[in-house]
């Protein structure tokens, strides 16, 4: 593992604040080959789309039981813009659509138009490019009619 790979393996075991011993109880773990099956099942059924859907449902529910209204917004990609953070750190910004992100609005303002583009940001996140370099990604979802909108000025 390069010196950057490794720096950025210790940022993120940093970021989950996990202490030695549970980093030791994992590595303990994974030696396990009962534990590794168990978790490829794990990894299995959440990746299953109908054992997704019923989560989302179940999560819902109880949500809507503790009085709170939650949406669930899968992104679909559209494409991808490739960029640069601070001019040295390589960065991807995933351009996503989603029917639940609100239409965007314009309205009449001297001789233009003043737009607002409801959309959803995830929180940034730290990943590796095909040369196994260390990258930024943003996903950043629209609604559709932004997108089709966006296709004129590009």
């Amino acid at each position: 593992m390069s010196s950057s790979s490794s720096d950025f393996v210790q940022s993120k075991l940093e970021d989950l604040n996990v202490t030695q011993d549970e980093l030791n109880s994992i590595g303990e773990a994974l030696k396990k080959e009962e534990f590794r099956k168990l978790l490829c099942d794990y990894v299995q059924e959440i990746q299953n789309p109908e054992n997704r859907k019923l989560y989302e449902e179940e999560l819902t529910e109880l949500e809507k039981q503790r009085g709170v209204d939650i949406t669930f917004v899968t992104p679909n990609a559209c494409f991808v813009v490739k960029t640069s953070t601070n001019g040295n750190v390589k960065t991807f910004i995933n351009i996503c659509s989603n029917d639940n992100i609100g239409v965007p609005l314009s309205t009449k303002q001297g001789s233009g138009l003043n737009w607002q583009v409801p959309y959803v940001l995830a929180p940034p996140r730290l990943d590796f490019d095909k040369k196994q370099e260390k990258c930024n990604v943003y996903d950043v979802v629209f609604h559709p009619d932004s997108i089709g909108k966006s296709e004129f000025v590009m």
